[in-house]
């Protein structure tokens, strides 16, 4: 509860904050690595390498290598692709056992890079990396059979040095694309987290990740999740990814609360009086709960721009 009274408070804290910006362009303090070969990891990364060769052996494929149909193209995008309009496209995994737990510090995932796919016209794998007109949105989560909890949401911009830029082929560019997290996530031992990437707003960029139907990682799966939501779809198999993390060589701090003037003393005294069922507290955390401004499935819907007022429509309530 007392981490629920943190959370609340900081969503209805930073909405005061979008709600009285300007209009200006959003910028991100991340950055998005691209390599060409598979990069190394941190000693404690999780990591699975292995993928299919052609669309079809992909995640929500049919196994038939064949053009068009059932088999390939787009008949699998809802499963592979990250793109406006499409659900987040993730993974689980789970974490070893150092006590103290983990520090993420990057994410990395590899593009459809096939190398017998069968595939003409629009059938075809496209990518769009170049500087573009939104985020593409990296969230990581605790999962709990298919609750997804929100941990952090991280914001990076496309293009840049290296990027793979704009094309079509039939096998794809095959590039990795790690992101470095601006903010490290601190995960426990022995636990199931995941990671999921979205694209939304008015952006134009997309991409298709490399999986495969088969199972190699067992201690994990794809999946996706809808904007907003907090529920998982499992998927049968796994992405090509990489979650590149150290073992935390002391127990993590605390939570201090960044935006507000509460101690610990304060929470503390807080979840008693909920606890109880003393008023105001109580009819004031219900009253907190039960707005649409302050919810834990809550999730970002960015924009190149914040409209408040003037002739350009209005988007600064991030509806």
């Amino acid at each position: 509860m007392k981490n629920t009274i943190r959370f609340l408070c900081s969503v209805v804290g930073g909405m005061l904050l979008s709600d009285a910006a300007l209009a200006h362009r959003l910028t991100f303090n991340s950055t998005i690595t691209y390599s060409a070969v598979q990069p190394s990891g941190a000693p404690d990364s999780v990591a699975q390498w292995n993928g299919a060769a052609f669309d079809a052996a992909n995640i929500g494929g049919s196994g038939v290598n064949a053009d068009g149909g059932a088999n390939n193209g787009t008949a699998n995008d809802a499963s592979t692709r990250v793109a406006n309009g499409q659900p987040t496209q993730g993974q689980t995994f789970t974490t070893g056992s150092n006590p103290n737990g983990y520090d993420v510090s990057g994410i990395t995932v590899r593009l459809v890079g096939y190398t017998s796919n069968t595939a003409t016209g629009a059938n075809q794998i496209s990518w769009n990396l170049g500087p573009t007109d939104g985020p593409i949105v990296v969230t990581i989560g605790k999962v709990n059979g298919t609750t997804h909890s929100l941990l952090s949401i991280q914001n990076f911009m496309a293009g840049g040095e290296g990027t793979a830029g704009v094309g079509t082929s039939a096998n794809g560019p095959g590039t990795y694309l790690t992101f470095n997290l601006p903010f490290p996530v601190h995960l426990d031992p022995n636990t199931t987290y995941s990671f999921d990437l979205g694209v939304q707003g008015k952006a134009n960029t997309f991409f298709e990740l490399l999986g495969t139907s088969a199972d190699p990682y067992s201690g994990g799966t794809a999946y996706t999740r809808p904007w907003k939501g907090a529920t998982i779809t499992p998927l049968s198999g796994d992405r090509v990814f990489q979650v590149n993390m150290t073992a935390s060589a002391a127990p993590s701090a605390p939570i201090a609360h960044p935006g507000a003037l509460h101690t610990e003393a304060d929470f503390d005294r807080m979840k008693a009086k909920i606890a109880a069922g003393a008023a105001p507290w109580k009819t004031s955390f219900d009253a907190l709960t039960g707005s649409r401004f302050a919810s834990t499935g809550w999730g970002p819907t960015p924009y190149e721009y914040i409209n408040r007022g003037g002739t350009a429509a209005n988007n600064y309530t991030r509806t």
